[in-house]
């Protein structure tokens, strides 16, 4: 029977066989969009600053903008005395440059005027007539962001494969990058099961479930920067889950088959999985729980494609999606796949399986990971989690307060 496993890959080793054999990375297609549509997606290329950042040196307190050699030895008990050589507003430069013995007054942020090198903050200072009283000396450099301090000109920006999220897309409005190229993939979701309804179902006949895998893989995907489109729901039928494939590998680039590896499904996936230019079936089976029944396959060519048939069961799908699909997509996209491994005490006593790596869902409570244990077929099993307690084949238990590793979603 094609459906039985026989040889089981360690994930780390399936992953290393899988890029080799598809020879990771791919040459994917580039897509411009507006810094608005871009959040969220991974850039294609990295993009430089094309100008130093501040353009102008800036003041970072409200004060007076000055010579710091003039004021040298000023304080509370013996001041300096300066004239005021006018007001700087914001948006503006200053009208002159600062000459000696002069102060401009400055909000934050303001530009710093032509020959001043510092700022005086304003409770340091009287303004007297058209006299300012400095109590307090101020080195050079003092409350004042240098042109070109913050960021080089043709320094990078953000990485390419980076995510543009909210810590680079205020970045890239600044230097006004507002077309963008990001990463093109190509990711489809084609759900099997004949007990499989869409979610929009209102009710549901005795026997069947709406469709929450699809849901989830896309919502993955999103968060990690990957666009991904349903292809359908496809009965477990030899011939239309074969027309299903088949037709999915001429639109995509990526397949994610969630429910079928199934022991059914997983016979005719292994099939028409097999049938695939080479390398066709690379991995049938991972040495993970949940997620065993995993199948991976591709091919190099003319039309490089990656199928992926994820398990049935909710919780197993989003794991193997979490710790195989991922890393497999960061790989073909030319960004690396190492995970940010955590180590955290254990909440609870976590017991798994000698031989096998075990995930378990966890949340972060008190600075332990807490094991929130829950059967691979719930629903709702990844609520109020935050990620997953890694379990080593070669450690089956882990005791509360031991240290474990842990991964974030």
């Amino acid at each position: 029977m094609v459906g039985i496993i026989q040889t089981l890959f360690r994930r780390a080793e399936a992953i290393e066989r899988v890029s080799d054999l598809l020879s990771f990375p791919w040459d994917t297609a580039v897509a411009h969009m507006s810094l608005k549509d871009a959040v969220g997606r991974r850039l294609f290329d990295s993009v430089r600053a094309p100008h130093p950042y501040p353009p102008f040196s800036r003041s970072l307190r409200d004060g007076f903008a000055v010579r710091s050699e003039d004021i040298a030895g000023a304080s509370s008990s013996s001041p300096a005395f300066l004239r005021l050589a006018g007001e700087i507003s914001m948006g503006n430069m200053a009208s002159k440059p600062l000459s000696p013995g002069e102060a401009f007054s400055i909000p934050t942020g303001g530009a710093l005027p032509l020959g001043a090198d510092a700022v005086v903050m304003m409770e340091d200072s009287i303004v007297s007539g058209p006299f300012v009283e400095i109590g307090r000396a101020v080195q050079r450099g003092d409350n004042v962001i240098q042109a070109g301090e913050d960021v080089k000109c043709g320094e990078v920006l953000v990485e390419r494969g980076e995510i543009v999220d909210f810590r680079t897309v205020g970045l890239l409005a600044s230097f006004g990058i507002v077309d963008v190229p990001l990463i093109d993939l190509n990711i489809g979701i084609l759900s099997t099961g004949d007990e499989i309804l869409e979610a929009s179902v209102a009710e549901l006949p005795p026997g069947r479930v709406r469709d929450a895998n699809s849901w989830t893989l896309f919502a993955l995907l999103k968060l990690k920067g990957f666009v991904a489109h349903f292809l359908g729901i496809v009965e477990d039928n030899l011939e239309a889950l074969k027309s299903a494939i088949e037709k999915a590998q001429k639109e995509c680039d990526v397949i994610l088959i969630s429910g079928g590896s199934s022991v059914n499904a997983r016979d005719y996936c292994s099939t028409i999985l097999e049938g695939m230019p080479s390398p066709g079936l690379m991995v049938r089976g991972l040495n993970i729980r949940p997620g065993k029944p995993t199948l991976i396959a591709g091919s190099v060519g003319d039309k490089n494609r990656l199928v992926i048939g994820l398990p049935g069961h909710p919780l197993s799908c989003a794991i193997v999606a979490r710790t195989i699909l991922l890393p497999l997509l960061q790989r073909l996209v030319g960004i690396g796949s190492e995970d940010v491994v955590l180590k955290m005490p254990c909440g609870e006593d976590v017991h798994g399986q000698a031989g096998v790596e075990e995930f378990v869902p966890a949340r972060v409570h008190d600075g332990m990971a807490v094991p929130m244990m829950a059967k691979s077929g719930y629903v709702g099993a990844m609520r109020r989690t935050d990620g997953l307690i890694v379990l080593p084949p070669d450690r089956e238990t882990a005791r509360r307060g031991e240290e474990v590793d842990f991964i974030l979603w």
